[in-house]
């Protein structure tokens, strides 16, 4: 196996490899709280903090009438799909953004979710947490709460 080491203190580019891995590590950790606090403020949604990887996991509540449509439109396409997977489907056609349901991780049954990550630019997190904003306000006039 290759095992890499970032330079030593006194090698000649230790200073610029310090520096460029702190502001890499801080702008991931920014983008960590930040995604966090913007999916909190989303009604239906709660996200713990982003720590130990580069995902968020936030639960979001689905409206019963969505849940139901989903269920209804299943069944005129003769197929089963989780609630979450339909949200995440919606979500990719109406606005491109690209996640991945939580119904794929063994959620606990009854329960919403889905994964993102926080390595996009921040002004793609920005474009992210709009879309999705936007579109759980839609969700929420057009089924209900």
């Amino acid at each position: 196996s290759l095992m890499c080491r970032g330079p030593a203190p006194g090698e000649a580019s230790y200073e610029s490899h310090t520096a460029e891995y702190n502001a890499i590590y801080d702008a991931l950790k920014a983008k960590a709280a930040l995604l966090q606090s913007e999916l909190n403020t989303i009604p239906g949604f709660s996200c713990n903090a982003v720590e130990g990887a580069m995902y968020a996991f936030p639960r979001i509540t689905l409206p019963a009438k969505f849940v139901a449509y989903n269920e209804e439109k299943c069944k005129a396409e003769g197929r089963s799909m989780p609630a979450d997977t339909r949200w995440a489907l919606d979500l990719l056609e109406e606005y491109g953004i690209v996640i991945v349901s939580g119904s794929g991780f063994g959620q606990e049954e009854g329960t919403f979710h889905f994964r993102t990550t926080i390595l996009p630019p921040a002004t793609e997190m920005e474009r992210f947490v709009f879309s999705v904003k936007a579109y759980q306000a839609a969700l929420i006039t057009k089924y209900g709460n």
